[in-house]
């Protein structure tokens, strides 16, 4: 675990009994994940294209839970909370950048 306001590092155990997969009892759970794993699945649960334009996003991670049928926009705005990212649409193809 990574705290960056002390830019300290602690070691956490790992347990994956106390983890759920991706989608379970219609929400979307993401412990821990790489935005590039985050867009494969939601890429899969939306059937829509996305494309993070750069190495340093695809590897941040994300903690985050979804569930109240969010759609793929609402998702994609709570991930950007910290305004770590520009999302853009061109024709069908979704964006995300970092800013």
């Amino acid at each position: 675990h990574f705290e960056r306001s002390s830019a300290s590092v602690t070691m956490d155990n790992f347990d994956p009994a106390t983890y759920k997969p991706f989608f379970v009892n219609h929400s979307l759970n993401f412990y821990n994940l790489k935005l590039s794993d985050i867009v494969l699945e939601l890429q899969r649960q939306f059937n829509a294209e996305i494309v993070i334009t750069d190495q340093a996003l695809a590897e941040k991670r994300f903690f985050s839970i979804f569930s109240n049928s969010e759609s793929l926009y609402q998702i994609l705005r709570t991930l950007n909370t910290e305004s770590c990212m520009k999302i853009s649409k061109r024709g069908n193809i979704i964006y995300l950048s970092s800013k």
